[in-house]
């Protein structure tokens, strides 16, 4: 399984500096190319166009790939009763195929299975880069601890994702980085990136839900 979080956090600049943290985060099943049968899990449940849960458009006679695969989207909002009869053998599975790393129909199941979480927080007496981690944590105790997942979170602080990636030095908020750590190492396989603040519908939500939780009353201190 994967998990894709966006995360910002954001402190009021008056004398409260109280703060808040946004997070938005998606799961989604890992789709394997039938090529590389050697590195499927023994549980990946085949979809390709053999099974029920295939495209039954093909690339050429019914159009180019985007053609095909929003084609197969279309399938699925006209057939809803298809959905709901597959959905026992795809939810929470991998998948294979032969696309990936092509874009696939596989990424359409993904959509209509997998809704988006949200979540957000208020803490006083912090800093902005407490809470920019503070919104990492959130987002890996998001995912069930032992799930083995290939987790890739999205940040705007270079501070945060330099302290996982880039050998930054961590030696402020070890409190929260301990915690962090911890967290990551329980889950799976974690990997943060950086990405330039708003530029993503996803990231632009976790920026908006950080700044309303900095401004509402805290529900608790830490």
């Amino acid at each position: 399984m994967q998990y894709t979080a966006w995360v910002d956090g954001a402190c009021a600049v008056n004398s409260t500096k109280c703060g808040g943290i946004g997070v938005v985060l998606r799961m989604s099943s890992t789709i394997y190319n039938k090529r590389n049968w050697d590195r499927m899990p023994p549980n990946a449940v085949m979809i390709d166009r053999t099974t029920d849960a295939g495209n039954p458009f093909h690339i050429g006679k019914d159009g180019d790939r985007a053609e095909v695969i929003s084609k197969f989207r279309h399938l699925l909002d006209d057939h809803p009763d298809r959905v709901t009869r597959l959905t026992p053998k795809l939810l929470g599975k991998d998948w294979v195929c032969w696309c990936k790393p092509e874009d696939c129909h596989g990424d359409v199941w993904n959509e209509v299975l997998y809704s988006k979480e949200e979540s957000s927080g208020h803490w006083c007496h912090t800093t902005n880069n407490r809470m920019e981690l503070q919104a990492v944590i959130e987002a890996l105790d998001m995912v069930p601890p032992g799930a083995g997942a290939d987790i890739t979170i999205y940040s705007d602080s270079q501070v945060v994702v330099g302290g996982f990636e880039w050998g930054y030095s961590i030696a402020s908020n070890t409190d929260l980085w301990e915690e962090a750590f911890h967290l990551a190492d329980a889950r799976g396989i974690v990997k943060l990136e950086y990405i330039p603040r708003c530029s993503t519908l996803d990231h632009e939500r976790a920026d908006t839900l950080a700044k309303i939780s900095s401004r509402i009353h805290p529900p608790y201190d830490g």
